[in-house]
């Protein structure tokens, strides 16, 4: 399979577009896409057992639109956390999170601004991670 080999498995979504709707039909909120997007891509058969890597990206957007009052829980009613944004942030990791249905799996996950230098740091102690995982799961060491 073209897949056979994937080490990881990168997903990146911006967290300021819970308000947003997709330009395509105008009707779907784009963080929903986003979350479908990643159920499939998650649970996918050859993906099961892939550790993945998810970046929210867009924080400085997100805080902003959360300082200047957008409501999370308009377009997500189980939100309960008002303005505060570290609550909000959890509530969207959780939302991600739960999609996965593989209880073995390891899911790394960020909060990223594209200007933020750290990202690359990030992917690469991640990616460090997996790949000492997978050696050592190899050598039945784990």
């Amino acid at each position: 399979h073209v897949f056979d080999d994937v080490t990881a498995i990168i997903f990146v979504t911006a967290l300021s577009e819970f308000d947003q709707k997709l330009i395509e039909d105008g009707t779907t909120n784009r963080m929903e896409e986003s979350l479908t997007l990643f159920d499939e891509i998650c649970n996918h058969r050859l993906f099961q057992s892939i550790p993945i890597i998810i970046f929210f990206n867009k924080t400085d957007l997100f805080e902003r639109k959360m300082h200047e009052g957008a409501e999370l829980a308009r377009y997500f009613p189980d939100y309960s956390g008002g303005q505060d944004i570290p609550k909000a942030k959890m509530f969207i990791e959780g939302l991600f999170l739960a999609r996965n249905r593989q209880p073995h799996r390891t899911i790394y996950s960020n909060f990223t601004c594209a200007t933020d230098t750290q990202n690359i740091t990030t992917v690469f102690n991640a990616t460090k991670d997996i790949i000492l995982r997978k050696a050592l799961e190899d050598a039945n060491l784990t």
